[in-house]
């Protein structure tokens, strides 16, 4: 998993800082699954964290996108919404099989290439237009 000096950055205060947060919150899930003492409610308080965590990240820029009036906004806004559906399916699936092998991989492998795929294509573009409206 990636680390926060190797997380690519947008440049963009708040969005940068969304991004270290989440990274930090998967890190500590992740470290979480990885003991096998960790009970399950630790891992479901972490796991719900995160999906504040995501509604809150996701709807700031989704406002800040809004107020500067970004042309492809429903284009971020689904991608967005696509991946909260499978973070909360995983949450799902948790709740019901309890298999951490299972979330792991898909907190460590499959939502961060998105994040990070996200924050290179996406929100970089995105950061780039906010700065320059509001200059």
């Amino acid at each position: 998993m990636l680390k926060w000096s190797e997380f690519p950055r947008v440049e963009l205060g708040f969005m940068d800082q969304d991004h270290e947060e989440c990274l930090e919150l998967l890190h500590l899930i992740v470290g979480l699954l990885d003991q096998e003492s960790t009970k399950d409610t630790i891992i479901d308080e972490r796991l719900d964290a995160l999906d504040e965590h995501l509604k809150s990240h996701f709807a700031r820029e989704e406002t800040a996108m809004q107020e500067t009036g970004f042309p492809p906004y429903y284009i971020h806004k689904t991608e967005h919404d696509s991946v909260l559906q499978q973070y909360q399916q995983a949450l799902r699936d948790w709740h019901t099989e309890r298999k951490r092998d299972v979330l792991k991989r898909f907190i460590a492998v499959s939502f961060m290439n998105w994040l990070e795929t996200h924050a290179l294509t996406m929100d970089s573009v995105t950061a780039r237009h906010i700065q320059d409206c509001r200059g």
